[in-house]
Parts: structure tokens; sequence; C-alpha cells
């Protein structure tokens, strides 16, 4: 949701267009130190977890959320036609990921359920961030990975 009064972000192509300020990107995501995610075991730069069990209620069964997370590599850059773009991720959340999905998968939980998206190394992304100058080097403090829009086919 966007705040009231709040600008929409700077929709750019290029590392030439960036100006200070609210920006949306789309690039390749990579990282030099890429996570692996818990359930694809594939290198990423981010991954959400969710996991959930059935449980019973006064009026039937429901899904308890066991762990709902959201991790991010250390270190990120966006590949754009003009060059590279350093970005700062948000704050992770702790999660041993591989470990922590094989010890809830063990445990004896009615139906339980897991599933992951990870941005992969290489993925063709969108970036919604602040974008900012360190010294002649541009960064971007990320909010969120999106998926790319499509691009616009023939009429």
């Amino acid at each position: 949701m966007q705040r009231i009064g709040a600008l929409p972000p700077e929709r750019v192509a290029r590392l030439s267009d960036l100006n200070p300020g609210r920006v949306l990107i789309d690039g390749e995501v990579t990282s030099e130190d890429p996570l692996t995610s818990p359930i694809k075991k594939v290198a990423c730069v981010a991954y959400q977890y969710n996991a959930s069990c059935r449980i019973s209620t006064p009026k039937g069964f429901s899904r308890l959320k066991l762990r709902r997370v959201r991790v991010w590599a250390p270190t990120m850059r966006l590949r754009v036609e003009d060059g590279e773009i350093e970005l700062v991720p948000p704050k992770s959340s702790v999660f041993e990921g591989v470990t922590e999905h094989a010890l809830l998968q063990t445990k004896e939980y009615d139906d339980f359920k897991a599933q992951e998206w990870p941005a992969t190394v290489g993925k063709r992304v969108r970036v919604l961030g602040k974008a900012r100058r360190v010294g002649e080097a541009w960064v971007i403090d990320v909010l969120e990975l999106l998926e790319p829009e499509a691009p616009a086919g023939p009429a």
C-alpha cells in the first residue's frame, strides 16, 4: 500500500538515468555470497519461505503458520545495460534455511506444508528501492524485489 502523499517511484531503465530517491529499475540480480534455498536448493539472492500445518479448531480445521520468513543474501548487485548497481538488502529474518526446513519436516505435524519463492542468481527482476550516491557509485536500498513486467507483444 502506498502512503498518502508519497510520490510514486521513478521508473528508470539505465544507470545513467538514476536520480536520488524512490526508484523502480529492472536488471539481472547477482551475489558474491548467494544463499541456498531450503526446498529447491538453488542459488539465490533472496527467498521467502512459508511452513504450516493443520490444526483442529472448535469449528473444524485451520492452518497454523509455523514459519514465515524472508531471507536476503548479504551482498547483491543489479546488472543493467550500462553498468552495475550495489543493492543493500533489507534486514533478513533469522532462519537457518536447509537445516531448519529439514528439522520442521522431522516433526510430527499434521499435514505439514512448506513453500518457497526464490529470486535465483541471474534472474531478471524489478527492484523497488531508494537510490543514493556513495562517492561516484550508485547504491539502491532495496524495499522489494518484484517480477519485471512482460514486454508488450504485437497488437
